[in-house]
């Protein structure tokens, strides 16, 4: 298992790195002081040396934008953000658009976007799959926030959710529940992946929390022909991801696939088993291969 630094800087730019593979570019998408950016390259070994672009100014002044994702849908520039006015409870994601094919040009805000309930939301992604849009993103069902779990709602278009969410994983195994007491420290379930492999769709999906050593990516399976039936996914009962006695924590990752049909895996995990604190992180990644089964390995 060979694994590179992506981003070597111990910042807010190493913490749940997400990257993008777009006409023959890597675009990788962070936020730093509630203002989002992008770095590209023709490489992906070579990002971090390339200049930093502010995409979105946060005129608005929203605070503690977490996890931004950039999306090419129909021709068309999207990033998903979660952030708040200042408050953590207050989270949502939001949606930014800039009307072009361009992932460099600037950026507004079109506002929220969630299903009717309105809760807790962080880490919202997309899986388009058979040319219908799905939502899907970790939150809380609950007005307490002790649980983050995995929902899936489909979308009517880019900005809105079409219909109710439904329930993808919760917290069940003790490999979720680390660093979490479910009471003053939620069981955590986030940061959900899509991966798309031989015709085969995955979910990744980080459990525990990011706080400790403990955390780890798990993976749902679509098994069925229905994203919204929670039956069509399967749960794998072991983590698919988990510390080595070098990778500490691994979590939050992304999946881009160049034109050679290469697929790589980025991540963060810490630096040492002796700071597990989030200031020490970097962005790491390595190459992913599959076996006759389609199966994951390193």
């Amino acid at each position: 298992m060979k694994i590179k630094t992506l981003i070597k800087e111990n910042s807010s730019k190493s913490r749940d790195p997400y990257v993008l593979y777009f006409n023959n570019l890597y675009y990788y998408c962070f936020s730093r002081d509630d203002k989002i950016y992008l770095s590209v390259s023709k490489e992906l070994d070579s990002i971090e040396e390339k200049e930093e672009i502010i995409v979105y100014d946060n005129e608005e002044g929203l605070k503690n934008l977490w996890a931004p994702e950039l999306h090419v849908i129909n021709d068309k520039c999207y990033i998903y953000v979660a952030c708040d006015d200042g408050n953590n409870k207050n989270h949502r994601m939001y949606v930014l658009y800039n009307n072009s094919n361009d992932p460099l040009k600037k950026y507004k805000n079109k506002g929220i976007i969630s299903d009717v309930s309105n809760k807790w939301a962080i880490d919202g992604t997309i899986l388009n799959y058979k040319n219908e849009l799905y939502f899907i993103w970790s939150g809380c069902d609950k007005n307490i926030h002790y649980k983050q779990e995995i929902f899936i709602a489909k979308m009517a278009n880019p900005f809105e959710i079409a219909s109710e969410k439904v329930l993808l994983s919760t917290p069940e195994y003790d490999w979720e529940k680390q660093g979490g007491d479910g009471v003053k420290l939620a069981f955590v379930n986030e940061g959900p992946a899509v991966l798309e492999i031989n015709e085969k769709v995955y979910l990744i999906y980080s459990a525990s929390g990011c706080w400790c050593k403990d955390y780890c990516l798990g993976v749902l399976e679509l098994i069925g022909v229905n994203p919204l039936s929670k039956s069509s996914w399967k749960k794998h009962d072991k983590p698919i991801f988990s510390s080595t006695e070098n990778i500490i924590g691994p979590g939050h990752c992304s999946f881009v696939t160049n034109d050679n049909r290469k697929t790589y895996i980025v991540f963060h995990s810490f630096n040492s088993k002796n700071n597990l604190n989030l200031e020490n992180v970097n962005a790491r990644y390595l190459k992913l291969n599959f076996n006759n089964n389609c199966k994951l390995t390193y």
